[in-house]
Formats: C-alpha cells, structure tokens, sequence
C-alpha cells in the first residue's frame, strides 16, 4: 500500500514511499491535487522501482506523464553502471546535485529509428555540385587575370577542398561520439546557393551524452579534426595564391578577415608588400572557411561545440547566463563591425532560450586530461577568431 498524490489534470503524481506530505495544490499546474492509497504501482513504474532499488536509495518519486524524479539519499553504484541499468529498460537517467541534494531524474527515450542513408546521400550529391558552381565563379576572376588556365579546376579544387574540411569536422564528432556511445547519424551536408556553396554540414544526435568529460570530447573533436585538415589546405592554397598589386581590382573588392591561424602560414610562405595584396586561390579559400568554420563552432553559447564545453565545465546557469551575454555581444558587434554578427546575436538568443539539457552524469568531476582539452578548445577559438571576417570596399 503506498500514498499517491494525484494531479488530474497534466498527469503529475507524487508517490509517497518515505516523508508524508499533503498540499492541495499541483507543484506543476496548480490545479487540485488528490490523495489516495493504491495497493500496487503501475507496471512500467514498478520496473523502474526495481532497478532503481538496486542502484540507490532514495524518498519520495515524483511523476508526470514524461519523468521519474527521485529524491537520492545514497548511491549504491557508479553512475555509469545506473547509467546503463536503465538505458536497458528504454530510459536516460540524470543525476544531478542541486543545493546539496542529490537527484535522478528519468526521461523514457523515444523508439529509435532505423538510420535511412539516401537523403545524406542525396544532400551530399546537392552540395557537390553547389560547391562546384560556388568554385567555378570563385575562379572565373583568376582565369581573366591569367592566374588560371581553366575555371573547371578551380571549380573542382575548391569543391573537394571545403568538403574534406566539412566532412572531417563532422565524422570528428560522429566517431567521438560512437566511442562514448552516443547515438548519432553520419553527417547531413547542406547546400546553399550563395557564396560558399553550403552552409555547412551537422550530424544529428539522437541520445543523450553521458558525461560531463564526454561532452568536452564531443565538442572539441569537431573544430580540432577540422582544423587539422584545414591548415594544410590552407598552406597549398596559399602557394598557389598570386600576390598582385592592389590597382588591379576595378570597384568593389572583397577582403576577408585574417585570423591568427591564416596570418601566421601566410607571412611564413608569402611576402606581401606594400600596395599589393594576397588574391586567394579558390583552395586558400577553402582553407580560409574551414578556419571560420572552427571559430563560429566555439563560440561558447547554446549547443554549439563551445556550448557543450561551457556547459559542462560551467554547469547550467552559469551557461544559460554565458550563453545570453555572448548573444548580447554578438548582436552589438554587428551593429559596429560585420553585420553577420547581429545574425549570429538573434540565432544565440534562440539558443540560450533552447538551454542544453546537459551530460546525465554531472556528479562526476571533469578529468585532468579534459581540462587540457578545454585549454585547446580556447586556444583553437583565439587563434581562428577574426572580428570582421568579411569586409567590402
């Protein structure tokens, strides 16, 4: 026999196995809330009950249509074995502290489905040939100046170029998060008919992740693989790059901001002197988005790559506060500097909004060799960041 507190009306129940409690009210909805004794559970939560038991002790469990919440006392086992002891029974456990006490709390994990490849396929075929149309009008102005014999090559160059850094930044995240057993699909590329020729590639994570060290292997081997492969682009794009004298360019001229990363193998392959200027070859291009790509990555808001760092090296609030005040930022530099910083700005308020639900062990301190991580993440961030990353004049 046990006492259940009962709301009616939005399914919350509150199961009194310890501490005896009456309210009228329902905590969630504020509606009235009745009490009665029943002498069995239902079954899904005598399931849970059960592993529960195994795993640690615990007062009262409060319910609702979608969680468990239990009240923990004590912990019986490492929470990557509870982890697992209700992944089985179709449910991710967080365990979390909060002013001292400890919790778990269960969300029941939506059926998982079967991983269909045709659209990745389908969209990666798209960007290709997007990328191609992006290179071809990247290399028309070199053929005219006869820095380039064909425009198709450049075309082709620049193309497998930005989807070899696209494609490495994501299978980054994909086999890192196999290894920490998280669901994810292969990566989705999106083409765009501007510019670039995509507007980058993401993967979808299907699961939650479980550790706090795991999230900071998630989003740091991203930007890390791809920028790995975007400085030796970068450094055959430079090569092949001619430096011209700046007359040579009629009206407007696109120049693009140089992060410490692009400066550095620049002034160490090329001398560019007064009055001319470095025209970048479709490749160096490549190379120079990739590294753009790693910044935008890390910036430390929402559930971008620096989000999942800061939220597990912050914890929830103090990241939900980060997350807004580099919106904030981010918005105002757009208004001084680069306009696509104001976008940026709108698209953090949505992700602060949003939150991050966070690792399901956060009970764990981090690691000594994921604050190393984390030290790298920041470097990589400084060292690719550029504060007007394009520029018309």
């Amino acid at each position: 026999m046990v006492k259940v507190l009962e709301c009616e009306k939005c399914g919350y129940k509150e199961y009194l196995f310890s501490e005896q409690k009456d309210y009228d009210r329902c905590p969630s909805c504020k509606s009235l809330v009745i009490g009665q004794e029943k002498n069995e559970l239902p079954e899904q939560l005598q399931e849970i009950i059960n592993i529960a038991n195994e795993n640690f002790s615990y007062g009262n469990v409060k319910t609702d249509n979608y969680s468990a919440l239990f009240e923990v006392r004590e912990l019986f086992k490492k929470p990557e074995e509870i982890i697992s002891s209700f992944e089985k029974i179709n449910f991710y456990p967080f365990i979390r502290k909060e002013e001292g006490k400890l919790y778990v709390l269960l969300r029941s994990s939506s059926p998982k489905k079967d991983f269909n490849y045709k659209k990745n396929l389908i969209l990666f075929i798209l960007t290709v040939i997007s990328t191609t149309i992006a290179g071809y009008f990247m290399s028309v102005p070199h053929v005219e100046y006869g820095f380039m014999a064909n425009p198709w090559v450049g075309a082709i160059a620049f193309s497998f170029s930005i989807m070899v850094i696209l494609g490495t930044h994501e299978m980054g995240h994909y086999l890192v998060a196999r290894k920490n057993g998280v669901d994810a699909t292969l990566p989705y590329f999106i083409p765009a008919p501007f510019i670039l020729g995509t507007m980058g590639a993401v993967i979808n994570i299907r699961s939650f992740i479980p550790t706090k060290n795991s999230a900071i292997e998630l989003g740091l081997s991203g930007p890390l693989a791809g920028i790995l492969v975007a400085i030796p682009i970068t450094i055959v794009g430079v090569v092949m790059s001619p430096v011209v004298p700046t007359t040579i360019f009629e009206g407007s001229s696109i120049y693009l901001g140089e992060p410490l990363i692009f400066k550095f193998i620049a002034k160490s392959i090329v001398t560019v002197t007064e009055g001319n200027s470095l025209y970048l070859h479709p490749v160096a291009f490549a190379g120079w988005a990739g590294i753009f790509v790693t910044m935008l990555n890390l910036i430390p808001m929402g559930q971008l790559d620096g989000g999942h760092i800061a939220r597990a090296v912050l914890g929830p609030i103090n990241h939900r506060y980060l997350s807004f005040i580099v919106a904030i930022l981010l918005f105002g530099m757009g208004l001084l500097t680069w306009a696509g910083w104001s976008l940026w700005g709108v698209i953090g308020f949505y992700l602060a909004y949003r939150g991050h639900p966070g690792s399901m062990d956060e009970i764990t301190p981090i690691e000594g060799n994921h604050w190393i991580m984390v030290g790298l993440a920041i470097v990589l961030f400084v060292m690719s960041t550029m504060i007007v990353p394009i520029k018309i004049a």
